[in-house]
């Protein structure tokens, strides 16, 4: 049976663990499976943790030779441990929302069934209160059955004038029901500037979609949460992100009112994660000098809490395949259309230039090739003119680089940062199929070709554009290239870019804690480094791999504390 999140009753083992964390400072966990993370070392039976960090690791009667009669003890019981995960591309608040506060969609839906979807959630809502969500699909933006101004207005009906706005599957456009639009503002006549990217019908009048960065002409008139509620959405997130058994991720796309949530969150129950905070750059009119100055006033929010780092930056460089605004060398298959970049070529290298001096690890949204390399040709200008000894800077997505780019990611220290939604047979990857064509998607996240150069790609799920958290789902699939979800069997995508499931794994927790700049002190299970580590329910090294995504975590440590109340 294939698990989407599990919630289990709280265990035998994360009882004792949770017990023994509290009752000593030295922690000794033996006869366990213990896989470290370190080649040098691979496997173990005990480790000793002692003020958060461990200080042995080996066979367990050396370690209760270590620890002394004082220490807290638990006996694993043979049960396969790992190093803590790490989640490279998330945006938690926005997850937590999504659950608490947003109605969720299904991409697969028509438009007959996501009126009856948005009609459910409408009908929970308050009287004068806004609907906001995610999730509707690339189909809307075609129609073959209606009309626009039909949709407009069958889509008005069932919102019985509540203003709505709700995003597609990958949170880069928008649709709007005539009450949002009216409260925006937004007229036929006003959304000239945004061309193309204004859906219209046939008489020129707005259908109510909005693509990329015309979002914006709607989207500010959306109440936002209370700042309590931001709060309480972001515990929420971190709570589901730590039962998987992740303790470290990059949040992408970092404001103000964010770094104000976790401020509140370390204030109320603390943070147990290694965080960095991606800080959002926009595009816009404004001039660099005051994105610059916002930067630095922001980053100076989290500089007293250690595990919030907010040296870190997002920036997107272009769009999305379905509607054909990511940027590729080559046109999008059977048309003249290859999309276009967010930046120029000199914009983006002064950009990236001035957050590598700053000692800034620059994360883009790259998912063309073209994007792909106007990335590496502006950080290969930041290295030029700052040196080879700056951050570590990831491309998020940029599962389609062109053979002659593979190199410059092991030569410019640079991370391909990978997504699950798109390296197994799916509806999607169908998509991507259709635009782009086959010998495109021949090496299609191509983990091999970049480990074999020198480079360490990494995994983030993007959640919540993609609603699929769990880690294990996305290591079984890169495994196998195989749906993880039982669908689709016999079918692969890709599958000389297969890798092992030590491979894999290294994707999620030591590659993880080198883009937080931590790989130093976290993402193994080595003395000196923090001790996290996650327990698990079954043993994925003897297991056939197209079970690995069965795989829930038991226990999570994160600096020596167990955070499971299972």
């Amino acid at each position: 049976m294939k698990h989407a999140f599990y919630y289990g009753t709280a265990s035998v083992l994360a009882c004792v663990l949770a017990t023994s964390a509290a009752l000593a400072d030295v922690q000794l966990l033996t006869n366990g499976k213990i896989y470290t993370g370190n080649t040098d070392a691979p496997w173990a039976e005990a480790v000793v943790i002692e003020d958060g960090v461990f200080t042995f690791v080996g066979d367990t009667t050396a370690a209760q030779s270590f620890a002394g009669d004082q220490a807290a003890q638990v006996d694993l019981n043979g049960l396969t441990v790992i190093p803590g995960l790490y989640e490279s591309h998330v945006h938690p608040q926005g997850g937590g929302e999504a659950m608490l506060y947003q109605c969720t969609l299904s991409g697969d839906d028509d438009f007959d069934a996501f009126l009856s979807a948005v009609q459910t959630c409408v009908d929970a809502l308050p009287e004068d209160a806004w609907l906001k969500g995610a999730g509707w699909g690339p189909q809307l933006m075609s129609p073959t059955e209606r009309t626009f101004p039909e949709m407009l207005a069958a889509f008005d009906a069932v919102t019985e004038g509540h203003g709505v706005i709700l995003n597609d599957f990958s949170r880069h456009n928008t649709y709007a029901n005539s009450a949002a639009m009216q409260a925006a503002g937004v007229t036929a006549d006003n959304t000239a500037e945004f061309g193309d990217l204004v859906l219209r019908d046939t008489e020129g009048g707005l259908s109510g979609f909005f693509i990329e960065e015309a979002g914006r002409a709607v989207g500010g008139v959306v109440p936002r949460p209370t700042a309590e509620q931001e709060k309480i959405a972001l515990q929420t997130a971190i709570e589901v992100l730590t039962g998987y058994g992740f303790v470290g991720m990059l949040d992408s796309y970092v404001f103000p009112n964010n770094s104000a949530a976790y401020l509140a969150v370390e204030e109320d129950t603390g943070v147990p994660m290694h965080v960095g905070l991606g800080l959002g750059w926009n595009q816009g009119d404004e001039p660099l000098e005051a994105y610059r100055q916002a930067y630095l006033e922001q980053r100076a929010l989290t500089a007293d809490i250690p595990h919030l780092n907010s040296y870190f930056s997002k920036l997107t460089l272009d769009g999305t395949p379905p509607t054909k605004t990511a940027a590729f060398l080559e046109h999008y298959h059977g048309t003249e259309e290859s999309g276009e970049l967010n930046y120029s070529a000199e914009d983006l290298a002064e950009i990236v230039t001035w957050l590598d001096a700053q000692g800034m690890s620059v994360q883009m949204h790259t998912v063309g090739d073209r994007a792909v390399r106007a990335a590496l040709d502006a950080i290969e200008a930041a290295r030029k003119a700052n040196g080879d000894g700056g951050p570590h800077h990831q491309l998020a997505h940029a599962c389609l680089i062109d053979d002659a780019d593979i190199p410059r990611f092991a030569e410019l220290d640079v991370v391909a940062n990978f997504s699950p939604m798109f390296w197994y047979p799916s509806a999607l990857a169908d998509g991507m199929l259709d635009l782009l064509g086959a010998e495109r998607m021949s090496d299609y996240c191509p983990a091999v070709k970049l480990r074999d150069t020198g480079s360490f790609p990494n995994a983030g799920s993007d959640w919540p554009v993609v609603p699929d958290l769990n880690p294990w789902n996305g290591i079984e699939a890169f495994v196998t290239r195989a749906n993880p979800f039982g669908e689709r069997p016999g079918e692969t995508l890709a599958h000389a870019e297969a890798v092992t499931l030590e491979q894999a794994l290294e994707l999620y927790t030591i590659n993880g804690a080198r883009v937080l700049s931590i790989d130093d002190r976290a993402g193994s299970i080595e003395v000196g480094k923090s001790a996290d580590l996650v327990v698990l329910n079954h043993d994925i090294f003897t297991i056939p791999a197209e079970q690995l995504s069965e795989t829930q975590a038991e226990q999570v440590y994160f600096a020596g504390t167990a955070l499971l109340d299972r």
